[in-house]
């Protein structure tokens, strides 16, 4: 997913120039926030809004969707539907609750929501850069005069003049209730197969970087010189073990793949 400028992002909707300002976090005391929460109402009697923000507030790091799934208890439909639509119909229920969430705030926390799961991270506290790097999940968190260190104030006010400062599209995409209705059979199954796939790969990624003795987060660039190094040591020429080199060249495909492919997994419905 594209990343870009932010400030820490507990109350967006109340920013009229569309990027979300930065709350009392000392207090928890957001502006907006009683006028977002009614927003959520929107899931009433079909997602548990406050066992969901009690999960999320208690929580610091990642959560599987299949473990957020629980707080939510889909209506009986009026006409049949099949075991994939429902399945649909859980997991956008959800994501709807999620993005308002995200949107009202937690308080000192924010609540990155990605394919298959979301992260709950902390804000920074004054005086650290609130600048949020969605690939690795965290905020910049170094020293800052304002909401920013220097190297993201000259990167947000760049992208603010350029007009490159975009929301994401899967958010537009879930707070849009109508996207229920629209749904064919195809691109059911096409979403549905991105979720899984969100789910399995994660675990793979992470099984393919300790593999390589790679903390999580390592960038592409670290990877190479990772994997070049692996390769003056471990490879067939030099004496290494065959199976063993397969197995970090296979960790290293994965993880490049990843790095190099990697695309928004509902650019086919969102167009």
């Amino acid at each position: 997913m594209t990343t870009w400028p932010r400030r820490s992002p507990i109350c967006s909707p109340h920013d009229r120039a569309g990027l979300p300002h930065r709350c009392s976090v000392s207090t928890g005391v957001c502006p907006g926030s009683a006028d977002c929460r009614l927003k959520v109402s929107d899931s009433a009697g079909v997602v548990d809004i406050n066992g969901l923000v009690h999960c999320l507030s208690e929580t610091e790091g990642r959560i599987d969707e299949i473990h957020l799934l629980r707080f939510v208890s889909l209506r009986q439909p009026d006409e049949p539907e099949s075991d994939d639509l429902r399945l649909f119909r859980e997991h956008f229920e959800l994501y709807h609750a999620l993005y308002l969430l995200a949107e009202s705030g937690l308080p000192g926390k924010y609540l990155h929501v990605g394919m298959a799961h979301v992260s709950v991270v902390s804000v920074p506290g004054e005086g650290r850069c609130a600048w949020f790097d969605e690939e690795h999940e965290r905020f910049c968190n170094r020293p800052a005069a304002g909401t920013y260190c220097v190297t993201h104030k000259t990167l947000v006010a760049a992208a603010e003049r350029d007009g490159s400062v975009r929301h994401g599209d899967m958010r537009s995409y879930y707070l849009d209730r109508r996207n229920l209705k629209r749904m064919d059979a195809s691109g059911l199954r096409l979403i549905l197969d991105g979720v899984l796939d969100a789910a399995r790969n994660h675990e793979q990624l992470l099984e393919a970087a300790r593999r390589l003795g790679l903390p999580q987060d390592a960038s592409l660039r670290r990877l190479q010189e990772r994997f070049r190094h692996l390769v003056k040591i471990e490879h067939p020429d030099v004496g290494g073990d065959p199976r063993r080199f397969r197995e970090l060249y296979d960790a290293y495909e994965l993880l490049y793949a990843h790095f190099t492919l990697k695309q928004n997994a509902t650019d086919s419905f969102l167009g």
